[in-house]
């Protein structure tokens, strides 16, 4: 209650107008992390400013930068020191040009679960109502908890109607495209309508499309875009994500960031920057190609998994086996050495399931099958030893794994 006078006259501040971009309506939906943040002195240039022209001598940093030809061993990228609180422009540049984002409403994150944590730090307090998806990512879960946010659960494919009451008096809905764990994909034409009835409930829709960046994500003055170069580029270590929308919503998402601790390494900022800016490579059908055959041999082995949606996901209901999701995972770990994610860690619906990750190369993946079959086949009691040849698809020669033991 701190700051509720600072909420309510907020639309009557000039300096509340310039911070938000012209949206001091949004001061409404910060955190009190945000508002006791001293704003001024954060935006300070001479706080994050790099002089970039070659005729600028900066005797204002905070670490030494190796220019001289002394540092001819060191890594191109680190040799000026920090990149920009925001992110280096390069890069800013390309996830603006690639995504279809204003360059200057691009915020460089440490990952998807860095521009998670900004967003609820930025707009999240103790005992605020956050909207989560059931099942959901469990960094969504974790990351509520941590502030101490009412979560409430949604189920996945829940009618409009369930959604609207849900959202009554929310800070915060989040959800990821497509869904993780289950791969299901909420149709464009929903996804606006939901984006809509949470705007007018006054709740921000931070949508996470790391999954699937090149997705076209609805937009609005209340939605946050964020994205990541892990799944769809395969850089999961270089920690490099991004968050994007209107400047009411970055600004203080970056803020946030900057209070826990703002840079991305240079040198990874630039290998992903470089990456967006090749060629976007043609759609395949591996992913899907995979979810069929990898559904079709959990099927068979007494899962119960629906291989229909998109990504590298697989949820498998585990009950038919006598078996809690976390009991499944934590015996096949043990007997099989195949390690699988409990599904209680997605939401109070996952008890019964578990997660089952295609990401890996192609042989491990037909390995890890056939040692759950071969998992399955010692529970029934009998001496059939897994086949681990599995098809690809309808059309294709099967091949033996490359490390099967069968």
């Amino acid at each position: 209650m701190a700051y509720t006078f600072t909420k309510l006259f907020a639309c009557f501040s000039r300096r509340a107008k310039a911070h938000t971009g012209g949206d001091p309506g949004a001061v409404r939906l910060y955190s009190d992390r945000v508002l006791a943040a001293p704003v001024e002195s954060l935006l300070d240039p001479s706080l994050y400013f790099h002089p970039s022209a070659p005729d600028m001598i900066d005797l204002n940093q905070s670490a030494p930068r190796f220019e001289s030809p002394v540092s001819a061993g060191r890594l191109t990228a680190d040799r000026l020191g920090p990149p920009p609180a925001w992110g280096l422009p390069e890069l800013r540049d390309m996830v603006a040009a690639r995504f279809g984002h204003k360059v200057e409403n691009v915020l460089v994150t440490r990952g998807a679960s860095g521009a998670f944590a900004a967003a609820l730090d930025a707009f999240v307090n103790a005992g605020d109502r956050v909207v989560l998806f059931d099942p959901c990512s469990p960094l969504f879960n974790l990351g509520a908890a941590s502030r101490r946010a009412t979560v409430r659960h949604v189920a996945v494919g829940c009618d409009l109607a369930v959604f609207r009451r849900a959202v009554k008096g929310a800070k915060l809905v989040a959800l990821s495209i497509p869904n993780n764990p289950t791969g299901s994909v909420i149709p464009n034409e929903t996804l606006d309508e939901m984006v809509a009835i949470a705007a007018r409930a006054g709740a921000v829709v931070y949508i996470d499309a790391t999954l699937d960046v090149d997705r076209k994500l609805p937009s609005g003055k209340r939605v946050l875009a964020a994205g990541s170069a892990s799944a769809a580029f395969g850089m999961s270590g270089l920690r490099v994500g991004w968050l994007a929308g209107p400047p009411g919503l970055v600004r203080p998402s970056a803020l946030a960031q900057a209070l826990a601790g703002p840079f991305v390494p240079s040198v990874c900022q630039r290998v992903v920057a470089r990456v967006l800016g090749e060629p976007a490579s043609p759609p395949t059908d591996g992913p899907a190609s995979r979810r069929r055959w990898a559904s079709e041999r959990l099927n068979a082995a007494g899962l119960r998994v629906d291989g229909g949606g998109e990504g590298y996901f697989l949820w498998a209901d585990v009950s038919a086996l006598g078996l809690t999701g976390r009991e499944f995972a934590e015996k096949l770990l043990a007997e099989h050495r195949v390690l699988v994610g409990p599904g209680d860690l997605f939401g109070p619906s996952g008890t019964d399931f578990v997660r089952v990750s295609l990401a890996a190369d192609d042989g491990r993946v037909r390995e890890g099958l056939a040692r759950i079959a071969a998992f399955e086949s010692g529970r029934r009691g009998t001496a059939e030893v897994a086949s681990a040849r599995v098809r690809v698809d309808a059309g294709a020669e099967e091949r033996p794994p490359a490390f099967s033991r069968a």
